[in-house]
């Protein structure tokens, strides 16, 4: 059993590697490589600059692109390499956690080193990493934002919410149809049928008609 690229389980095989590819010296086509000969979902960095004071001197000595591979099954070191090969890559490593990872290609964790943007992340073959970029505190924002919503606009149906969302609160939307769906569908019914608000329309109603006769 190899020992190199970091073991990801008890045989060493995993399902997610990542390697560095540099400009100067990859194949030109090495983009089309991966997509065809290896096919599988995968994400490339945006080039990055040689990154002072980086604990990698792989990463430090030149400009380099990261590249982080998802398999379906789990893969050894050994057929991860003839990959790395074939593009003039550094050895694969295991990734431990492919959102930390993919969030490192930006450096979204790393305030002190080169920030790059959401949309500068290249996705190929069909890889899915929304969840790996979006932090969980953005999520809970977006719920707290459209539970005030509710609250303020006396929403009484899912349907009203998730309308409102797809013409004015793209991000909402986007919370709604990942995971946040459920949670709101419950704040939703719970504040339809509180008794409080039942009483609080029925005292504005009294206190109305009231008004009125005066």
């Amino acid at each position: 059993m190899s020992n190199n690229g970091n073991s990801g389980s008890k045989d060493g095989r995993a399902r997610a590697w990542t390697f560095l590819v540099y400009p100067d010296s990859a194949p030109e086509n090495w983009r089309d490589i991966l997509d065809t000969y290896v096919c599988v979902p995968w994400v490339e960095s945006p080039l990055h600059d040689p990154d002072a004071g980086s604990a990698n001197p792989e990463e430090a000595r030149k400009k380099h692109w990261h590249v982080e591979l998802f398999y379906e099954g789990k893969k050894s070191y050994e057929q991860v390499l003839e990959v790395t090969k074939k593009l003039n890559a550094t050895i694969p490593k295991v990734v431990h956690s492919p959102r930390s990872m993919t969030r490192y290609f930006l450096h979204l964790d790393q305030p002190s080193k080169q920030q790059f943007q959401l949309n500068e992340i290249i996705t190929h073959c069909g890889a899915d990493i929304k969840d790996y970029l979006e932090n969980a505190s953005d999520r809970y924002y977006y719920v707290k934002e459209m539970c005030q919503y509710v609250l303020d606009n006396e929403i009484i149906e899912f349907h009203d919410l998730v309308q409102a969302a797809m013409e004015f609160h793209e991000e909402w939307f986007k919370a709604l149809c990942d995971n946040c769906s459920f949670i709101m569908n419950l704040f939703i019914k719970s504040y339809r049928h509180d008794p409080k608000r039942t009483q609080l329309k029925l005292d504005n109603g009294i206190e109305g008609e009231c008004k009125e006769v005066q």
